[in-house]
């Protein structure tokens, strides 16, 4: 690894932590006051992402990215599964990407590779996780009036790449999964970069390795 990389991934490692401690207080929030998971995602998400602009605002990108990402580590780490939230937590990363101008549909296929890695790491369906990642993306772009068709694509091949990392099993359940129309949009594939598989570590939801 070159030493000119590590500053950047500690920094998004210190996001993505910042960005988990708001999440879980939100979800702490939301229990009390007596809502389902899938009900507070939106609003569990967003305090995450506000967390982690807070801390990189000068990196808008990847203080969205690191927010969705810690969003969906609270919610795991909170004993629920990532299949109901999916789909709210990447619309609600792709509201605040628009909301600063950034370009949302590039964003979508990030998104979708952090979402999918959480995701593996917590033994989740990941065809059932893609496809809410898609569908996701299709719900925000909608919101903004772009065409929807453009980042269920970025979404997708996002997603395949993540499932890549995993194995060719793994890339090829996710690809089938989001061949068909999501939320109403035929999805096209773009080709996706090619990864070498990398070993995951599974865990039940509710279960983690303690700190």
């Amino acid at each position: 690894m070159s030493t000119a990389r590590q500053p950047e991934e500690t920094g998004s490692n210190q996001l993505t932590v910042v960005a988990a401690g708001a999440a879980r207080l939100a979800l702490d929030e939301a229990r009390e006051r007596g809502m389902a998971v899938a009900e507070a995602a939106p609003g569990i998400a967003r305090a995450a992402i506000a967390a982690a602009l807070e801390l990189g605002g000068d990196e808008a990108e990847e203080a969205v990215c690191a927010g969705v990402r810690g969003a969906l580590e609270a919610v795991r780490d909170g004993g629920e599964h990532l299949e109901p939230v999916a789909r709210a937590v990447v619309r609600a990363g792709l509201d605040s990407a628009a909301e600063l101008a950034l370009d949302i549909t590039e964003l979508a296929q990030g998104l979708a590779r952090e979402v999918v890695h959480v995701a593996a790491a917590a033994g989740s369906d990941l065809s059932a996780i893609a496809r809410e990642v898609v569908g996701g993306a299709v719900d925000a772009a909608r919101e903004v009036d772009l065409a929807p068709e453009d980042t269920a694509s970025a979404a997708a091949t996002g997603a395949i790449e993540a499932a890549g990392t995993l194995g060719a099993g793994e890339a090829q359940q996710v690809r089938v999964a989001v061949a068909g129309p999501i939320a109403g949009v035929a999805v096209v594939l773009r080709e996706p970069t090619r990864h070498e598989p990398e070993p995951v570590h599974r865990e039940h939801p509710g279960h983690h390795q303690p700190e």
